[in-house]
């Protein structure tokens, strides 16, 4: 369910350079901003023209992401982050488990 989720995706290269950072319009209705953690409101939609970070439908966001995931400069992409699946489910795409280091399966991260 796409409604509860915070509507922005960003992606950091290597030396942490941002490689992506848009706000996503989701394909449900949004239910809860959880402005408290994302900053998102409903305004933030109303105002794109102002906006610094752009505003992307899903299906352009799905895309472009599944293009950066591909590769760089060539090169294989290890995707690393915090419970990916959530992530990768909610964008409605894959990437080879080979190629992703998921934290929340990280031994030293996990509570015992």
């Amino acid at each position: 369910d796409n409604a509860a989720t915070k509507p922005t995706v960003t992606s950091l290269g290597q030396n942490l350079v941002v490689l992506y950072d848009k706000y996503i319009i989701p394909k449900g209705k949004i239910t809860d901003y959880r402005t408290e953690w994302s900053g998102i409101t409903k305004d933030t939609y109303k105002q794109q023209s102002e906006s610094p970070i752009p505003i992307v439908s899903f299906n352009q966001c799905q895309n472009e992401i599944s293009q950066l995931f591909s590769s760089i400069e060539g090169k294989r992409v290890i995707v690393v982050g915090h419970a990916l699946e959530n992530d990768f489910d909610a964008l409605e795409i894959e990437h080879p488990r080979l190629l992703t280091r998921d934290t929340a399966f990280y031994p030293p991260y996990m509570r015992r």
